[in-house]
């Protein structure tokens, strides 16, 4: 019951509430009338008798006061105005887009409906108007900056604001808007050129300019002005030779330039800005040094061989030569000449390297040494030369026999002459030298009556002296023809002839001579004593008889008595040698009859004289005496007999007065037995031949003697080691040194002769020569196959000499070639590919790795310079990003990178060597940029003002679970590093309101109740979520037990399956959507609540089965979204992890319920 009284009364109480209000505003509507504005003065409101429903005189009567409200209605007769027709505003052009600039409001003294009711800007691409409504219902416009500003292409931006009333016909006003675009420093100075090359002369007076570089900046003021340096990879030598203007970007000398030293400078310049945070932009400049004609040629002589033999063949090598040039081009190429009028021409055997070689036949008698001269020129302009002079000498051959001065000699002898007098000196002449000069003088052997020439001259083999060895009778002897031989000492000998004719003068030296009646004579008579008879008469002794003999006879005397008597009569000369004693028989015979004779024997004794002289079995020996025979060992006995007796027979040795002293001095002559014997050690290589002429004289009295001659033939024993000599030996040489190359010439002998003397030259096998024999005992070190100085850099070549005697002698002789470098080989990096990680955020200048490549040449061809092949990517040289010091491959970060912004970069380094011609060889960096967590989370959605708070109005009525708003929140870091995860920082009653932590979805966790304050402030805070802790290896240790697991469950499959086959299931529907735009929805019933929700292009709204572009997407791109159940993920490891949580930005909603 009360319920019901009490609801009557409430009808009552709102009825009578009605009824007045009803009632008041019919009068308020009959006393507000509404005139035009500009109504003419007189004219009529209103009739308020009329419109109350009285006539005017019961308005008197009653007293009625009436409130009228008369209107003014507005007509739109004022246009809106701005206050100032042109606005000016300076905007930063690194204001970010979205910022927005209030306005000045236009004015509009009309209101209401003809009042300013919008606005309109002047169509342009980089502002925005955006129309505010204030609380009074004005209307403000904010310039929004929509696309980012330029300065640099825009500096200045002219607008029309127009505001527009909302009168019929509507009525506008407009303002200049001028947008100043103020600098900010973001561009980087640049210059015309990447990369210069500048060629500048050698020589170049100090001071002068090499190049000005001019960079040029796009913004202003001081953001504008530029400074030059060089950077940190330009070297020290470059800073050193080149003077930058930091000031106006002059480039200058600073110290002579020498292109021997230095061929190519290359640095890197920094155009630096003056701004704040101050940016820079680099070039390359490589200065090329032009070669000046400033270096003489060079002329060495790498080997020489002098002196050398006159019969040396042509096309022998005698001189190695080589030129150079320290110029380039044509200054540095050098051309080698002789004089024209020599027996000898320049063979090229290698670049630069010349030989020189015998053209023609050699003659030291005609020309003993040649001053060769070798000049150098080069093809400059002026062309520059030198030269350099050497002597060759001829060493003589024996090739020129001996000559005497005429061919034919006549000597007249007078007769009578003394023993050993002196009749001629038969001196020959040979041009030849030393023992090829050296001659020996003969008497050819000829015999005339028996007696050889040698036995009536002597020569004396020294000089030519020709002697007479007897005293001449020219009644016995009137002339002599014999043949004098003149023979040199070379090896082998030569020798000439000539013809002596020998004629002897008569003297007057025959008078009457009696002599001793020993001395018997042809015709002489010797008496004989008488035979005796007694008979007398006819019976005497009448005749007398001798035996037969054919030395004597007899011959009958008659006396003047008649009586018979002989003498015995010598018929021919007696020889006592051949019979010393003659027994004849004397018969006398009587005149009787029958006659009677008687006998007498005659015993002739012949006496001796010195007639004969002594004699040798031989008129020549020739005897071989063993080199190196001890001291007095016998070399010969000679013998020599005299047919007389006596002291007539006794003979004495000595040598003849022709026979050298040095063939005395080395053997020993016994007077008494002709015992010759070894005085002084023989040495075969001083002397291979000794001839002497021995004497042997009897005792007699006018003593007689007999020569002969001997000769000692020194046998040669191997007493003497080969010999080598080098010549000449070319070292260093160039590794590049073509084959058949000679770097070598050497000569072998030995003093030994026959076997003994003919050697054999070696080097060892495994070495990249042979030898070459150019001429008799000559030889030519030849390069056989390429060299490479990096695997062998020198070579230390044995030249064994052998002889071929018993036991072999030998000898050996070691030398270094060295090899010089040539630049044959190509850096080499010891990758091929480098991936280096680089972490964002890295300091301007940081060292990323070190590129070092290694080239195994030597010197210039080892100096390796590093450069960064140019690439551009996004209009970007890498020389911008990147510098590589040039010396040793040290690779620098120019600038800090952003992960969010390049993520990595692929480019080549080159490394060249300095060789001429350079090689390179390049590699290639992989520059992969690691992120940092250097980026908050930002919220994108719901968007409000930064600083702002979202008001959300929702019923109260509101069910359980109900969706209120969602979160969503953007990290541009990696995946790794863009985790994100929400909480509430504040909430005004946290039984309210539940927040899923990765979502970001915020709903109703029960009913509300008008207990509940009618406000709720939410405090939403996104955090990224660290995942790496201390788990790691509890991690390793379940991934084993797992992977374990599941070997086990694939293999329990696998038997399941082969035993009963599965059905397969229907796969998921799927389902193909177009969109267009960021913030485009998608909807998808098959997204389910415990879907994740970690895309970087896609979020998902589970309970609405919506997904949400949340970055634009490239035109024509096709993505394939699938719903991952989440299954125990990071809510089931996170107390487990030591997660580090970073706060970076909260959210404030503020929810009034209604």
């Amino acid at each position: 019951m009360d319920f019901k009284l009490c609801h009557r009364s409430g009808v009552r109480y709102v009825s009578m509430l009605i009824f007045f209000c009803v009632a008041v505003s019919v009068i308020s509507a009959v006393t507000h009338y509404s005139i035009p504005e500009e109504m003419e003065q007189g004219s009529v409101v209103a009739n308020l008798a009329l419109d109350l429903g009285l006539d005017a005189k019961s308005l008197g009567r009653r007293n009625m006061r009436l409130d009228v409200i008369v209107e003014i209605m507005d007509i739109n007769d004022n246009a809106p105005f701005f206050r100032r027709d042109t606005m000016h505003l300076d905007i930063s052009e690194s204001t970010s887009p979205g910022e927005r600039f209030s306005l000045p409001n236009a004015v509009d003294p009309d209101f209401g409906s003809n009042s300013v009711k919008n606005y309109h800007l002047s169509k342009n691409q980089h502002f925005a108007l955006e129309i505010q409504t204030g609380r009074d219902g004005s209307k403000f416009a904010d310039l929004i900056v929509k696309t980012s500003l330029d300065r640099e292409k825009q500096a200045v931006h002219n607008l029309i604001l127009t505001a527009v009333d909302g009168g019929v016909p509507t009525r506008t006003g407009t303002a200049s808007i001028i947008v100043r675009v103020l600098d900010v420093n973001d561009n980087a100075p640049s210059f015309e050129k990447a990369k210069y090359v500048i060629d500048v002369m050698e020589n170049s007076p100090v001071g002068s300019l090499v190049i000005k570089l001019n960079a040029t900046d796009l913004d202003e003021g001081s953001n504008s002005e530029i400074v030059y340096s060089y950077s940190l990879y330009t070297s020290e030598r470059t800073q050193k030779m080149f003077n930058l203007n930091p000031e106006n970007g002059e480039i200058r000398v600073k110290e002579m330039i020498n292109y021997e030293d230095l061929k190519l400078y290359e640095m890197e310049i920094i155009a630096s800005d003056k701004g704040p945070n101050s940016v820079s932009g680099q070039c390359k400049l490589t200065i090329q040094v032009t070669d000046m004609n400033d270096n003489h040629p060079e002329i060495s002589i790498k080997s020489f061989q002098s002196p050398i033999k006159e019969d040396t063949p042509t096309d022998t090598v005698i001189a190695v030569v080589s030129v150079s040039d320290k110029d380039s081009g044509d200054n540095g190429i050098v051309d080698l000449h002789i004089p024209d009028n020599m027996p000898f021409k320049l063979r090229e055997s290698s670049d630069n390297y010349f030989e020189l070689v015998v053209s023609e036949p050699l003659d030291r008698e005609k020309v003993p040494e040649y001053d060769i001269t070798f000049t150098v020129t080069d093809r400059g302009s002026p062309p520059l030369s030198d030269n350099e002079t050497m002597t060759l000498e001829l060493l003589d051959v024996n090739d020129n026999v001996p000559q005497f001065p005429q061919s034919f000699y006549t000597i007249r002898v007078m007769e009578n002459n003394a023993p050993g007098a002196l009749l001629s000196s038969l001196t020959a002449f040979d041009p030849d030298l030393h023992e090829n000069q050296y001659l020996v003088y003969f008497i050819i052997e000829k015999e005339i009556s028996n007696t050889s020439m040698s036995m009536l001259f002597s020569i004396n083999p020294e000089n030519g002296n020709l002697y007479a060895l007897k005293t001449f009778d020219y009644e016995i002897e009137k002339e002599f023809l014999f043949h004098i031989e003149a023979r040199d000492s070379g090896s082998p000998p030569l020798s000439s002839n000539v013809t002596v004719h020998i004629i002897i003068v008569d003297q007057n030296d025959n008078a009457p001579v009696i002599v001793s009646p020993w001395r018997a004579h042809v015709g002489e008579r010797f008496s004989l004593n008488n035979a005796a008879d007694p008979d007398v008469g006819t019976n005497s002794v009448k005749n007398y008889h001798l035996s037969s003999s054919e030395h004597f006879s007899v011959e009958i005397q008659t006396g003047r008595d008649g009586t018979k008597f002989a003498d015995l009569i010598l018929k021919k000369p007696l020889d006592r040698e051949k019979q010393a004693v003659h027994n004849l028989i004397l018969t006398a015979v009587d005149g009787g009859v029958p006659a009677r004779t008687g006998t007498a024997s005659i015993i002739v004794r012949v006496l001796d004289v010195n007639d004969n002289a002594p004699s040798f079995e031989k008129a020549k020996y020739v005897v071989d005496v063993m080199e190196n025979s001890p001291i007095g060992s016998l070399v010969i006995k000679l013998n020599a007999t005299d047919l007389d007796e006596g002291s007539n027979s006794e003979i004495v040795y000595s040598y003849s007065l022709y026979t050298s002293e040095r063939t005395q001095k080395m053997f020993n002559l016994n007077p008494e037995n002709g015992e010759i014997r070894v005085k002084e050690m023989i040495n075969y290589e001083d002397l291979k031949l000794y001839e002497m002429e021995i004497i042997a004289s009897d005792k007699g009295p006018n003593s007689v003697s007999g020569q002969c001659k001997l000769t000692i033939q020194v046998t040669d024993m191997n007493d003497n080691h080969p010999e080598i000599s080098i010549k000449s030996f070319q070292s260093p040489i160039k590794e590049d040194t073509p084959t058949d190359t000679v770097i070598a010439v050497v000569s072998v002998s030995d003093k030994d002769s026959g076997d003994n003397g003919i050697v054999d030259l070696h080097i060892p096998d495994n070495m990249p020569f042979k030898l070459r024999e150019s001429s008799d005992n000559y030889y030519e070190l030849v390069v056989s196959e390429p060299l490479d100085r990096e695997k062998v850099p020198e070579y230390d070549i044995t030249f064994t000499v052998t002889d071929r005697g018993s036991p072999p002698l030998s000898d050996n002789e070691t030398m270094t070639l060295e090899l010089l470098d040539v630049n044959d080989n190509v850096p080499q990096f010891p990758q091929s590919f480098y991936t280096i990680r680089v972490m964002e955020n890295n300091a301007p200048g940081a060292l990323l790795s070190s590129l070092t490549a290694f080239d195994p040449d030597l010197h210039e061809n080892q100096y390796l310079v590093y450069f960064i092949i140019e690439k551009e990517i996004a209009n970007t040289s890498m020389s911008m990003l990147f510098s590589i010091n040039p010396e040793n491959g040290n690779l620098y970060a120019l600038k800090t990178f952003d992960y969010e912004i390049e993520k990595e970069f692929l480019f080549h380094i080159e490394a060249r060597d300095s060789g001429s011609p350079p090689l390179s060889s390049n590699v290639t960096v992989h520059i992969i940029i690691v992120d940092q967590n250097d980026n908050a989370p930002v919220i994108v959605s719901p968007w409000r003002a930064h600083g702002s708070v979202v008001e959300e109005k929702i019923p109260r009525s509101t069910d359980k679970g109900s969706l209120i708003a969602k979160v969503i929140a953007l990290d541009t870091d990696s995946v790794h590093n863009s985790r994100i995860t929400y909480q509430f920082l504040q909430v005004t009653d946290a039984t309210l309101f539940s927040l899923d932590q990765y979502n970001g979805e915020i709903r109703t966790m029960r009913m509300f109740s008008y207990r509940d304050p009618r406000h709720q402030r939410l405090v939403v805070e996104p955090l990224e979520y660290d995942i790496f802790s201390d788990i790691n290896l509890y991690l390793v240790i379940g991934l084993g037990s797992v992977s374990f697991l599941l070997l086990i469950t694939i293999l329990v499959t696998i038997v399941i399956k082969c035993q009963k086959p599965k059905p397969s299931k229907a796969a998921p529907p799927s389902r193909n959507s177009v969109i267009s735009e960021r913030n485009s929805t998608i909807a998808d019933s098959t997204l389910v609540s415990n879907d994740a929700y970690w895309y970087s292009l896609f979020l998902a709204e589970t309970r609405k089965g919506k997904l949400v572009v949340r970055q634009p997407l490239p035109k024509g791109s096709r993505y394939i979204v699938s719903s991952i159940p989440r299954g125990t993920g990071l809510t089931d490891t996170s107390d487990s992890a030591a997660s580090t949580l970073q706060v970076w930005e909260t959210f404030t909603f503020s929810i009034y319920l209604y």
